[in-house]
């Protein structure tokens, strides 16, 4: 065996090596998020580093890759990315829950307070009934200075007040058609798509 082809087998070994050692990273410090009965259950964020071979010089890289968090168990039950299904979510439904929140989250920008300039949602959850049952949202601010922990910690009542609107927003969204897997329904992960955000103006 030639040097290079040794030193593709070990590195290829290497590698699998470390995706096992970040799988099992992943699942064993994982986060727990309590929501309205439901326990959400994350992925860690790890950025792996990688040895790898250029086949064109047979010079060794370092090739680096980040794992974003993501919910991977809602209680007792996977979840699925689209990409994962047999039966997915249509794409229908989707544009028909963008254009709900943007809709609805026009209407009531204005009680917000002025150093909001815009609002995304991500992580959201899809359970077996097609109702979302879990959303991050971003508050994107007009000064870079803006602190939000201060910003939380001086006005409480009016973050609150945000919070509570924008839930309700959610819990009045659009039902979509569930997701199956092996005929069966499932949880599913609106990602990847584009974080949806809305801007004040």
């Amino acid at each position: 065996m030639n040097p290079i082809t040794s030193k593709i087998i070990q590195s290829i070994c290497f590698c699998i090596l470390l995706i096992t050692a970040s799988t099992l990273n992943l699942l064993a410090k994982s986060k727990v998020t309590a929501v309205n009965g439901n326990q959400f259950y994350w992925t860690s964020e790890i950025i792996d580093s990688t040895y790898v071979i250029d086949p064109s010089s047979g010079q060794e890289m370092i090739y680096i890759s980040e794992n974003k968090s993501y919910i991977y168990k809602v209680n007792t039950d996977s979840t699925y990315f689209i990409n994962q299904l047999d039966v997915p979510i249509g794409v229908n439904d989707k544009i028909n829950f963008e254009n709900y929140f943007q809709n609805a989250l026009f209407k009531v920008f204005h009680t917000f307070p002025n150093e909001i300039n815009s609002i995304a949602v991500n992580n959201i959850i899809v359970d077996t009934t097609g109702k979302i049952i879990y959303q991050d949202f971003i508050l994107n601010p007009n000064d870079n200075n803006f602190n939000i922990t201060t910003f939380k910690q001086n006005y409480s009542a009016t973050y609150n007040e945000m919070l509570f609107t924008l839930r309700k927003i959610m819990k009045e969204a659009p039902s979509f058609k569930p997701g199956k897997k092996q005929s069966k329904n499932v949880n599913v992960i609106l990602d990847p798509i584009e974080m949806i955000a809305i801007k004040r103006w």
